[in-house]
C-alpha cells in the first residue's frame, strides 16, 4: 500500500470519528499554502483556490472560562480592557486583540502544519511491534497535546473576531467619552479664569510682575493638575 493511500485512509478514518474537528487546507493560484479553521470565502467566481479538509481527532471545542475575572481560551489568556487610565481606551484594548490574533492565527497555522506533518511520519515509518510499543505512546502524547492548543486557539480566535465586530460599538464610546472629557477640561479653565484671572503678561519692566505671576501659578496649579490629568485621558483614546 503507498504512502498516499496510508495518509489518505488514515485522514478518513479520523475524519469519521463523530467527534472530529475540521480544519481548512487552502491552496491560492500561485501555490501558496494556508491552514484555517473556517473555510475560505470566495468572493470571485473565477478563483482557482484549492480547499481540502482536513481532521484533527479528539474533537470537541474549548469553551470560555472565568477565573478571578480573567477569561481563558483553556489555557491561553484572553486579553481584558483594563481600569487603568491609558489601557481603559477602546483603542488599545482592540490593538491588543488584534495582536493577540495574528500570533493566535500564525501559531495555528504552524500547529497544523506540524500535526499533517507528524501524521504523514508515522504512517511512513515501519510497523512493527517493536517500533509500535516503543514510539506510538509518545506519538500519541504529541499529537493530543497539539490538538488541545489547536481547540484552544480556534476558542481565542473565534472570540477575538466576535470582539473586532463590536469596534463601532467601542468607537462610539471613545466619542462619547472625548466629549466629556473635553466639557471637564473647559470647566477646569473656566474655574481657573474665575477664580486666578488671566496669567499676567511677562514684563520685566513692572517690579510687581514677578510677584503676579507666581501668585497665578500658585492660584492655578490644583485646577491645572487636574486638567494635565484630563489631557493624559483624552491622549489615550
Amino acid at each position: 500500500m503507498s504512502k498516499t493511500l496510508l495518509i489518505f485512509l488514515s485522514l478518513m478514518a479520523i475524519s469519521l470519528s463523530s467527534y472530529a474537528a475540521k480544519v481548512y487546507k487552502i491552496v491560492d493560484e500561485d501555490g501558496k499554502v494556508t491552514f484555517s479553521h473556517v473555510p475560505p470565502q470566495e468572493d470571485n467566481p473565477d478563483s482557482e483556490l484549492k480547499v481540502e479538509e482536513l481532521a484533527v481527532s479528539g474533537g470537541g471545542k474549548t469553551s470560555i472560562t472565568t477565573e478571578f475575572g480573567q477569561d481563558y481560551c483553556g489555557e491561553i489568556r484572553l486579553p481584558q480592557k483594563s481600569n487603568s487610565t491609558r489601557s481603559s481606551s477602546s483603542k488599545y484594548f482592540m490593538q491588543n486583540i488584534s495582536r493577540s490574533l495574528e500570533n493566535w492565527e500564525r501559531d495555528l497555522d504552524k500547529l497544523t502544519k506540524n500535526l499533517e506533518s507528524q501524521s504523514r511520519r508515522n504512517n511512513s515509518q515501519r510497523h512493527d511491534s517493536y517500533y509500535n510499543s516503543q514510539n506510538k505512546s509518545a506519538y500519541q502524547e504529541r499529537r493530543s497535546q497539539s490538538e488541545s492548543r489547536i481547540r484552544d486557539l480556534r476558542c481565542a480566535i473565534a472570540w477575538s473576531e466576535s470582539k473586532q465586530k463590536q469596534i463601532a460599538t467601542f468607537e462610539a464610546e471613545d466619542t462619547v467619552e472625548r466629549a466629556r472629557l473635553l466639557e471637564i477640561s473647559d470647566n477646569l479653565k473656566l474655574h481657573i479664569k474665575t477664580q486666578c484671572g488671566d496669567l499676567p503678561k511677562y514684563d520685566p519692566m513692572d517690579q510687581t510682575n514677578e510677584r503676579r505671576r507666581k501668585d497665578w501659578y500658585n492660584c492655578s496649579k490644583p485646577t491645572m493638575d487636574e486638567i494635565n490629568r484630563v489631557k493624559r485621558r483624552l491622549n489615550a483614546l
